[in-house]
């Protein structure tokens, strides 16, 4: 190797030519670096190409320990030799793992459990005694209670078992930032990742994945579907290391199932996101160049349902950071042949990524699907980012949005939600997608926990939109929050949250010029009027829904007398005979409108005289503050306000 301490690809046979497999070579030099400590550096001005990863028959990934600098260099990884029907194994396997130098440890001590438990694994622990001696960052795991019971999705209905990310110091002591957000009755096992491994950075590097571009669609003979093959492929930049950054890779993505071809009825692959992070504290991602994937709405098949397509995604981290991170196709145009191409904001025709158009028969649907999501994970940051959206699914613990634009801010879980400086675009017309910020209603529109904007301003649609590729919907309203109560219980207590804007601006969507001042904004849209007792002991119209199981083994579906042999829903049993609320909403505590220089009139809904009602209502005890004003519950409606309009229901 050179006196440089560092190796490069062409030592191990890469030839860097764009046409050549240059995968076994590259997994060498790897595992070579690793085992002496040296950095991996790509030749500047090489293409080096990764089709097949098998080697000796086996599917296999570069394991990543060291440094790398792929400044100059570009890679095409080629996912269009195969198909989604012929899975050769390589789609479930990262190009790159980068792992740490210690392995993740699972610890089945029942001994050491039950001391656990009986200090207190709880909301309230600040410390958790393992005995490790060093800083790491702790899964624990407990069947006895099923979380995230997703409404309405098969098999995820079923939820996950408990479990979260908690990060300790040498001592055990939880680390502020990561407090427990569950009850612990049971430990199954808990695993730990070591979080004093040395700093590593993976740098530069243009990277073009060849999409898969095979259709998932299989029809017989006669052109009718047979079934949807959809396996998620990740072929992608794994990142398994705490204290990793990622700094200055840059993705695209090429070859995708057009439009003209998904109007014809087929659908391409999705992907589970190219920069991808698991099981690790503090991953960085920096100065990174990020590509959407096209949305494949399965309506236009006459089907239900469109699987998540990634460009990043996330599991089971602490402080994951996106840090000057900016989408190609944030902004996009649509040629006469319905070709897509890469757009900047303010040129001619240029439309969000996340625009909808439609097929023949007027279906919509997005053209790309949101960037990313997340899982499981806690203190996700956007800072100084253009992304298309920040998406928390199963249970985000804090998150930061600041000097950054988004297309839509949806979330679940709990904490301090900051977003500051920062612009937000509604992803849609509709009332439901005309909003600030959305309640993920399939998790319980869930955010126990304070939303805290500064210099927040929204892009909003105003009317209805003359863009050719928009929803003809309505205009309905702008909104502050979208929520939907479902009376399902979805393993943990739903909160609705406290919410503060100051220094809130409203500018058109489509014409980018300021919203007139005085303009309303609904406080909160969803279905509240239909189900005015969404926070009490008993719904007056809404009857609970129960997943489809008999797990104690008498014969009904669980929580009800419906006969389990009676019955069939991968989306739940309605108990028509009850009116017990499964999902009690705990109200927010406050509403605040700060430094409000533009007038905005907040509607709110008084529900305090709605049928059933004797408390006030939902919005019963919330205190309502403005620079001048301030309020409690809503029974205000017959009062002259200037920043709430209550605006009584019947």
């Amino acid at each position: 190797m050179n006196e440089n301490r560092f190796v490069t690809y062409e030592e191990f046979g890469a030839v860097g030519d764009g046409v050549t497999n240059d995968f076994p070579a590259i997994r060498e030099a790897h595992n070579y670096a690793n085992e002496n400590g040296l950095t991996v550096k790509a030749t500047p001005g090489k293409t080096y190409y990764i089709s097949d990863t098998r080697i000796d028959g086996n599917v296999e990934s570069a394991t990543v320990k060291t440094d790398v600098v792929w400044t100059g260099a570009d890679f095409i990884i080629d996912d269009s030799l195969y198909s989604t029907h012929e899975n050769y194994g390589m789609y479930p396997k990262a190009i790159f793992n980068i792992e740490s130098d210690y392995d993740k440890i699972k610890v089945v001590d029942e001994a050491l459990f039950e001391k656990i438990l009986v200090s207190g694994l709880n909301r309230e622990t600040k410390k958790i005694d393992m005995g490790l001696g060093y800083p790491a960052m702790i899964i624990p795991y407990n069947s006895k209670h099923t979380i995230y019971r997703r409404r309405g999705y098969g098999r995820q209905s079923a939820g996950a078992i408990m479990h979260e990310v908690i990060l300790l110091d040498k001592d055990g002591n939880v680390d502020e930032e990561t407090p427990v957000m569950f009850d612990y009755d049971g430990i199954d096992y808990i695993e730990v990742v070591r979080a004093d491994v040395k700093p590593i950075t993976v740098e530069g590097g243009k990277f073009t994945t060849v999409a898969c571009n095979t259709s998932c669609v299989v029809r017989d003979e006669s052109g009718e579907i047979v079934e949807v093959r959809e396996p998620y492929i990740s072929r992608n930049l794994n990142v398994k290391r705490s204290h990793t950054t990622i700094k200055g890779v840059e993705h695209y993505v090429t070859g995708e199932i057009s439009i003209n071809r998904q109007k014809n009825g087929e659908i391409g692959p999705p992907y589970r996101g190219f920069f991808y992070a698991i099981g690790a504290t503090n991953v960085t991602f920096e100065d990174c160049v990020m590509t959407g994937r096209r949305c494949y709405d399965k309506r236009w098949i006459s089907r239900s349902g469109t699987k998540g397509t990634y460009g990043l995604s996330a599991n089971t981290v602490n402080k994951l950071v996106f840090k000057n991170c900016y989408q190609s196709n944030f902004w996009i145009t649509l040629d006469e042949n319905n070709e897509i191409h890469p757009a900047k904001e303010g040129d001619e025709g240029a439309l969000l990524g996340l625009s909808q158009m439609r097929n023949d028969d007027g279906c919509e649907a997005r053209m790309f699907w949101g960037i990313g999501g997340s899982n499981f994970c806690k203190n996700m940051e956007y800072i100084g980012c253009t992304l298309s959206r920040f998406d928390a699914h199963e249970g985000l613990c804090n998150g930061k949005i600041i000097d950054s634009t988004v297309v839509a801010v949806a979330l679940v879980g709990k904490g301090k939600m900051y977003i500051e400086n920062s612009r937000i675009f509604s992803s849609t017309h509709a009332l439901n997608g005309n909003v600030f910020f959305t309640l993920r209603s399939d998790y319980g529109s869930i955010w126990e926990g304070d939303i805290i904007t500064k210099g927040l301003k929204a892009y909003v649609y105003t009317k209805c939109s003359s863009l050719q590729n928009a929803t003809k919907s309505e205009y309905k309203g702008i909104s502050c929050i979208g929520h939907t109560y479902n009376n399902w219980y979805y393993g943990y207590e739903c909160y609705f949250p406290n919410i503060e804007l100051d220094e809130l601006e409203l500018y058109d969507i489509e014409t980018n010029l300021p919203v007139p001042k005085g303009t309303e904004v609904i406080y909160a849209t969803g279905n509240m009027r239909q189900e005015p007792r969404l926070h009490l002991e008993n719904t007056l119209r809404t009857h609970p829904l129960y997943l489809d199981v008999d797990e104690d083994g008498d014969g009904f579906v669980d929580g009800t007398k419906i006969p389990f042999d009676d019955v069939y829903s991968a989306g739940g049993v309605l108990d028509e005979s009850s009116y017990k609320n499964i999902n009690p909403i705990v109200p927010p505590k406050y509403f605040r409108a700060k430094n409000n220089k533009n007038k905005y009139v907040f509607l709110v809904n008084d529900m305090s005289s709605l049928e059933g009602v004797s408390d006030g209502g939902f919005f019963g005890k919330t205190e309502f503050v403005s620079d001048d004003e301030t309020y409690v519950g809503t029974s205000h409606s017959e009062k002259e306000t200037k920043t709430f309009k209550f605006i009584k229901l019947s």
